[in-house]
């Protein structure tokens, strides 16, 4: 392994940009151009890590797949765990939905970055005729709560008289919650896309495996991204060939000579990875079996570069097809 190249900018051998990855026109034909980050700066991306994109078209994705992306419950939950918080973010939290377990007792928990709140839904119920009711909130917040509803009372003219306390002890709670697969594939194959255009060039552009990126990246099911031409797979866990700390992520590229470019990404410290093919028979440049690496730092927004020359082509599993 060739030593690490700290914060390569450009790296070695980087084409200069003259067409845009999303739109494929040239950049002087394109009224308002923007920083397009290939890993997001809101999962730790560093900043000089990026291309030239159509400002609209970057926009249209921002407010698209890449919202779907970021919002995901596994990425959010690893942002809060970090606290990576993007540029005009002061603070990140996710709202869960659950229940008691054993009861109908509704409640909805939110993560923070270092705390776990809890809210009983509803939190006061009141009989209007009577005039009694019941307060219902975890033990740590109950002076807060019994202050908020008495001045809440008092402006209505109503006395807040507390008669009794009950405890449950520390409640089990039921958090019931699903994971859609495909933002998540597709947030990390527009990350793929962008860094083989990125290392490749403006020729990787005109590949015939082209319309099937476009298409994969604006993909919003599993079976358009299966069906969008592109051979991909679920990487292997623990961010093999570069083990990884939790706050790290790593996109690499290889040349696999007859069996084409490829890339792969493990991203929140190998939680997640992906492998799928840029070009079937392109040439681009970058010798047979060369491996070229970015390894981005989270919390502290910065990669480093690392080339591999003649690397092990067997230690890639490159599929034949989509498999899950």
């Amino acid at each position: 392994m060739s030593d690490p190249i700290p914060n390569f900018t450009p790296p070695p051998n980087k084409p200069d940009q003259i067409r845009c990855p999303l739109t494929l026109k040239r950049l002087d034909q394109i009224p308002k151009l923007s920083d397009e980050h290939i890993i997001h700066e809101a999962i730790g991306g560093p900043r000089w890590y990026s291309v030239k994109a159509d400002a609209d078209e970057n926009s249209r994705f921002g407010s698209g797949a890449d919202s779907r992306f970021l919002n995901s419950i596994v990425v959010k939950a690893w942002r809060i765990h970090h606290a990576i918080l993007g540029k005009a973010e002061q603070e990140l939290s996710l709202r869960l939905p659950g229940t008691v377990k054993g009861t109908d007792q509704k409640i909805e928990v939110t993560l923070k970055k270092g705390s776990i709140d809890v809210d009983y839904v509803p939190r006061v119920v009141r009989d209007r005729e009577t005039g009694k009711g019941k307060i219902t909130v975890s033990k740590d917040r109950l002076d807060a709560e019994l202050a908020r509803v008495t001045k809440d009372f008092a402006k209505k003219g109503l006395r807040l008289t507390v008669t009794g306390e009950t405890s449950d002890g520390q409640p089990e709670l039921v958090i019931p919650f699903s994971v859609e697969a495909a933002p998540i594939f597709a947030g990390v194959l527009k990350m793929l896309y962008l860094t083989g255009f990125y290392f490749l060039g403006n020729s990787f552009l005109d590949d015939p495996l082209n319309p099937a990126w476009l298409r994969a990246i604006k993909g919003e099911t599993m079976e358009a991204l299966i069906g969008s031409g592109i051979r991909f797979r679920e990487a292997d866990s623990g961010g093999e060939p570069c083990p990884l700390e939790p706050s790290q992520h790593f996109i690499l590229i290889i040349n696999a000579g007859s069996r084409g470019h490829w890339a792969s990404a493990h991203l929140f410290g190998g939680q997640i990875g992906i492998v799928a093919q840029l070009s079937a028979k392109g040439h681009f440049g970058i010798p047979e079996s060369m491996l070229r690496m970015v390894i981005c730092e989270a919390k502290e927004s910065s990669a480093r570069g690392i080339d591999i020359p003649n690397f092990d082509l067997a230690a890639f599993r490159l599929p034949a097809s989509p498999s899950f």
